[in-house]
């Protein structure tokens, strides 16, 4: 790939930071952002652990606690990580990022996936078209990894071909003479 097509690619969390990563780095022609959030992170987690039926108590005390993240020390533990991780994080508009960056932005989500839903995709493709050239799309029967779900999980898995080649095509598609 030439320097003048350079692109940050993102998944899950890499993708929500992909837009700053991009910025920082300047020079970046357009970004890939795979199963994107949309959504505070801390509000997915609980998400997550209520569709896996975790305790009630255990939700409710946890939901407190990201409730409370804006107050709390920032070495407090939360979801496993101390509380300024989510405080930092809270302090990123990663849509503004992406505006500001004004680059082509390729989003892809599977619908099989049980991390980032629907509605971060919408939020993403909300926040983002009038403002910079966008190509979303949601991907059949695919996980947060982009591999077929509701199958046995093979022993070496493999993204689905129909990822690869949207992002080549995407990259085939940027203007090698304007970033």
């Amino acid at each position: 790939m030439d320097g003048q097509r350079l692109v940050v690619l993102g998944h899950s969390l890499g993708a929500l930071l992909a837009p700053e990563i991009a910025a920082r780095a300047g020079g970046v022609s357009a970004l890939v952002l795979l199963a994107a959030p949309g959504r505070p992170l801390p509000d997915l987690f609980l998400e997550q652990l209520r569709a896996r039926n975790a305790m009630p108590g255990e939700l409710t005390a946890l939901a407190a606690k990201v409730r409370a993240l804006p107050t709390l020390s920032p070495t407090e533990p939360v979801l496993g990580v101390p509380a300024a991780y989510w405080q930092d994080l809270a302090k990123r508009d990663e849509f503004a990022a992406a505006r500001a960056l004004g680059r082509p932005v390729l989003l892809l989500r599977g619908t099989n996936d049980q991390q980032v839903a629907a509605i971060d995709q919408e939020r993403w493709v909300s926040e983002l078209t009038h403002h910079v050239p966008l190509e979303s799309a949601t991907l059949p029967g695919l996980d947060h990894l982009f591999v077929q779900g509701g199958m046995p999980a093979p022993t070496e898995p493999h993204v689905s071909q129909d990822v690869v080649e949207r992002i080549a095509a995407f990259m085939s598609s940027l203007n090698p003479h304007k970033p």
